[in-house]
């Protein structure tokens, strides 16, 4: 008894594409699970050790590390070696903060302002739009989003319009007291 082969439009039998197919992802794991080139990959380097400060968010420019010390309402820079360079005092409990080329954005958990500080300048970042605890802030060319925390939401600007993404809930779409956002 003669058997006909059955071959798709390329000529391949289902067979000897599930082969070539399995073969394709084989290789695709193992080299996707290849060791990254060791010049880029995260190590441990050593512990800093800062006194009388309890940072709760980061932002990295040309002066050093900024950190946001909520629990004393500052801002506090600090060297590669840990030493205090700069404070900025009378904040209301900054968050996480975010730099935009050389000035910082800091969401004030406690007031529902963002402030915009370049050296001793200050002034307010315009958000367009109400919010109650900005908790975290993140800026990229023309974009800029809030974690506005009590209102359970993200506020993002686009470049033209403000979008309101989220509303209360543990589901998709929804956040619970959103603290952070990066684009």
């Amino acid at each position: 008894m003669k058997h006909s082969s059955i071959k798709d439009s390329f000529g391949i039998s289902p067979i000897s594409a599930g082969i070539i197919l399995s073969g394709l992802l084989q290789f695709l794991f193992f080299t996707a699970c290849t060791d990254l080139d060791p010049a880029k990959t995260w190590t441990y380097s050593e512990t800093l050790v800062l006194e009388e400060v309890n940072p709760i968010g980061l932002a990295a420019n040309s002066e050093g590390l900024w950190l946001s010390d909520g629990d004393h309402n500052r801002l506090v820079l600090i060297n590669k070696e840990g030493n205090t360079i700069k404070t900025v005092d009378s904040l209301d409990r900054p968050m996480h903060i975010t730099n935009n080329k050389e000035s910082l954005l800091v969401p004030q958990y406690g007031n529902d302002e963002v402030l915009e500080i370049s050296g001793d300048n200050r002034k307010l970042f315009d958000t367009q739009i109400e919010l109650d605890a900005p908790a975290g802030i993140a800026k990229w060319n023309d974009q800029w989003a809030v974690a506005d925390f009590y209102n359970h939401r993200v506020v993002f600007f686009d470049g033209q319009r403000i979008i309101t993404i989220g509303k209360e809930g543990k589901a998709d779409g929804e956040f619970y007291y959103p603290t952070d956002v990066q684009i």
